[in-house]
């Protein structure tokens, strides 16, 4: 005769539901610019003084070096 395994208890699944502290944290991200008010240009080092625009994206015009700067890309 055969012993018959009882059959697991099926887990409950996990429920993909944001935490207070998770939502709060994609607030601040978003509101977070990801540039300061003032940076070094990162191809000829002046240092430039950006707008909103330029600093929620990170991309910037350097009246010096004449262009169009990506402050994270053009770091290399």
């Amino acid at each position: 005769a055969k012993k018959v395994e009882p059959e697991p208890e099926p887990q409950p699944e996990p429920v993909a539901e944001k935490t207070a502290e998770e939502i709060h944290h994609d607030d601040v991200e978003m509101s977070e610019k990801l540039l300061p008010e003032t940076v070094n240009c990162v191809l000829c080092r002046n240092s430039l003084k950006l707008n909103e625009e330029e600093q929620d994206k990170g991309v910037y015009f350097c009246p010096y070096c004449n262009r169009e700067v990506d402050h994270i890309h053009d770091a290399d």
